[in-house]
């Protein structure tokens, strides 16, 4: 997985996670060139790209055959909903940062974030259940609770 991104609140989350998933983490500068990006990118044999909006021109100009997923990150999603707006609207219309692109298939950092705490969410209430299933099981078994029929 490739994190193309600078110093941005977004960097630690999308690095612990990668990290935490057991996945190889390829660095790569937002700065690149396409060319570059693009022998980064072969070389490394990357399969999910997340980068800043700002880079993702970079990243459509090379064709968008590299990678199999691309997660496309704002310099507001970490933020609270306001002032997100107020930096992403700064950053995109007033300092005009953001080439315009289109990368198909691609998803939004936000979302992104939402479908994996949907699954974490999803995962603790399975465990959850599980674990309340066993000490039912336990608790049968010691006498400690009648068996419902």
């Amino acid at each position: 997985m490739a994190v193309m991104m600078p110093n941005i609140l977004q960097l630690p989350v999308a690095v612990l996670g990668v990290l935490r998933a057991g996945m190889t983490l390829v660095n790569v500068n937002p700065l690149y060139t396409s060319k570059e990006l693009s022998h980064q990118l072969t070389d490394s044999d990357t399969k999910v790209l997340i980068l800043l909006e700002n880079f993702a021109k970079t990243y459509e100009d090379i064709g968008q055959d590299l990678v199999d997923h691309v997660v496309v990150a704002s310099m507001g999603d970490m933020m609270s909903p306001l002032k997100g707006f107020i930096v992403n609207a700064v950053v995109r219309h007033v300092k005009k940062m953001v080439p315009a692109y289109h990368i198909k298939g691609s998803v939004k950092f936000k979302k992104a974030m939402n479908l994996f705490l949907l699954k974490a969410i999803n995962v603790l209430t399975i465990s959850a259940s599980m674990m309340s299933l066993y000490f039912n099981i336990r608790a049968v078994r010691r006498g400690w609770r009648k068996v419902p029929c």
